[in-house]
C-alpha cells in the first residue's frame, strides 16, 4: 500500500494547525509541514511592510507561492516513500486567498502550468467555518498578518467553498470532505479521523 498524502484547508483560525497537530499524534508513521516552505523568509518578508517599500502586488506573490511548492515538491515526494504526509495548506491555498486579492483563476492556473505539477493529495479536509467566528479566534492571538481582515477572509472562504462544496473548478477536483470547524476540537479531530479511514491509515487509539 502506497503512503497517503493528507492536506488540511481552511481560512485563518479555522484550526487547521490544531488538528493537525492532533493527526500527527495520532497516525505514527506520519511526516508533517506546512506551507509555505519559506515561511519565515522571502515570502513572509514580502508580506510585511516594514520590509517592503513598494505597494504589495498580488500576481508577484501568487508567482512566490507556487514557485515555493514547485521547488519543494521533491522533497514532499520524498517523505512520502517512507511516510503518510501530512500538510496545513496546498495549491487550493493559493486559489483561494490569491483570488481574494484580485487575481483570477485561470491566471492562477496558467502560472502553475508553467511549473511542474503539483503533487495530488489523496484527500483534502477542507474546515470550514464563518469568517465572524474566524476573525474571534484571530482576535485571541493579538497581532495579525496582512490577510487575517474580515471582508477579506470572506472573500476566502467563499473561494473555497466554490472549490470544495460546489465544485466549480474542474482542474481543482479533488478527494475532499467539508467540516464544520465550529464544533469542538474533538469533534473535528474524531469527523477528520473517520473521513481519512478509508485511507487505511495506521491511526492509534
Amino acid at each position: 500500500m502506497s503512503n497517503k498524502l493528507i492536506v488540511i484547508e481552511g481560512l485563518d483560525g479555522s484550526g487547521k494547525s490544531t488538528l493537525s497537530n492532533s493527526l500527527f499524534k495520532r497516525i505514527p508513521t506520519t511526516f508533517q509541514y506546512r506551507e509555505p516552505f519559506d515561511e519565515d523568509g522571502f515570502i513572509a518578508n514580502y508580506l510585511d511592510s516594514k520590509f517592503r517599500f513598494y505597494p504589495l502586488d498580488p500576481l508577484f506573490l501568487t508567482f512566490l507561492y507556487i514557485r515555493d511548492r514547485a521547488e519543494n515538491k521533491y522533497h514532499v515526494e520524498n517523505q512520502l516513500r517512507y511516510w503518510d504526509v501530512l500538510c496545513d495548506r496546498s495549491r487550493y491555498s493559493t486559489y483561494a486567498y490569491q483570488n481574494a486579492m484580485g487575481v483570477d483563476m485561470g491566471k492562477i492556473r496558467e502560472i502553475e502550468e508553467s511549473f511542474a505539477s503539483p503533487s495530488i493529495p489523496d484527500l483534502v479536509i477542507f474546515l470550514d467555518m464563518p469568517t465572524r467566528l474566524a476573525m474571534e479566534r484571530i482576535g485571541n492571538r493579538g497581532s495579525r498578518s496582512y490577510y487575517e481582515k474580515a471582508d477579506f477572509l470572506a472573500k476566502v472562504r467563499r473561494n473555497y467553498r466554490d472549490i470544495f462544496v460546489h465544485k466549480k473548478y474542474d482542474w481543482l477536483n479533488c478527494n475532499s470532505v467539508v467540516i464544520d470547524a465550529t464544533l469542538s476540537e474533538q469533534e473535528v479531530l474524531e469527523g477528520a479521523i473517520y473521513s481519512i479511514g478509508w485511507l487505511e491509515l495506521n491511526i492509534a487509539s
